[in-house]
């Protein structure tokens, strides 16, 4: 009986990121912030508001879109304008990450080590001060060159717009970039901006690799490899 082959550190570091990327660029909520909390108490309160409850159909559907797009998806349900629907959703959320919006497990440890030595960015469906109020609370605001906000681009994720920002701003070719997307919708913008994806979390069509954990050690190890900066050649 023949031994089926287990994959080596090195076979399972290079299929999550081959070769040494020039910058990585984060998406933010449910990548290396849990607000998922935040947004389901905001969904919550703009429909009891109404005398409503909103429905867990509703709840999945909204994963990962902007706030704009989110108010535009409820303005039918309710009946509402979807300006004061986005402002209502914007105020709430931003109300509720103190309570409860926190880093995912080895969010800080993998942005930290990145860092170090590359050009690190986070591009966020949030607009700016929820943004700003996430990544604060996560201790993480410090520790990136560049944050892009959904507000300060043309169009939010899954329009590239959000990851050719941040490789503009970092100097970098999208395409000597990685992403690290937890949502189909950030892997459909990441792959339309040209940068190669790893996803956190469930597997998602489009991404090239796929990791379940931030924390994942063999992920860490080959981030701390990538992340040391390359010795200068002696002629």
């Amino acid at each position: 009986m023949g031994f089926s082959h287990l994959p080596t550190y090195r076979e399972q570091a290079d299929s999550m990121i081959p070769g040494r990327p020039d910058a990585i660029v984060f998406d933010c909520d449910g990548t290396l912030m849990d607000t998922h909390a935040c947004v389901r108490h905001a969904l919550d309160e703009v429909f009891q508001r109404r005398g409503r409850l909103c429905s867990a159909e509703i709840h999945e559907g909204v994963v990962g879109l902007s706030i704009p797009a989110m108010a535009v998806l409820l303005t039918s349900v309710l009946c509402a304008d979807a300006d004061r629907l986005a402002g209502e959703l914007l105020t709430a959320m931003i109300d509720h990450v103190p309570v409860a919006a926190v880093p995912l497990p080895g969010a800080v440890e993998i942005v930290t080590l990145a860092a170090s030595d590359l050009p690190v960015a986070i591009a966020s469906n949030s607009p700016r001060p929820l943004l700003n109020a996430s990544l604060t609370q996560g201790g993480l605001l410090e520790l990136v060159h560049v944050t892009v906000a959904a507000d300060e681009v043309r169009a939010p994720k899954p329009a590239p717009d959000l990851y050719l920002a941040a490789c503009r701003y970092l100097d970098v070719a999208p395409h000597r970039a990685l992403a690290i997307e937890d949502s189909p919708i950030g892997v459909t913008a990441a792959r339309a901006a040209g940068l190669t994806v790893l996803t956190v979390g469930p597997r998602t069509r489009g991404s090239q690799a796929h990791v379940d954990h931030l924390d994942n050690p063999i992920l860490l190890r080959r981030i701390c490899e990538i992340s040391t900066p390359e010795p200068d050649l002696v002629s």
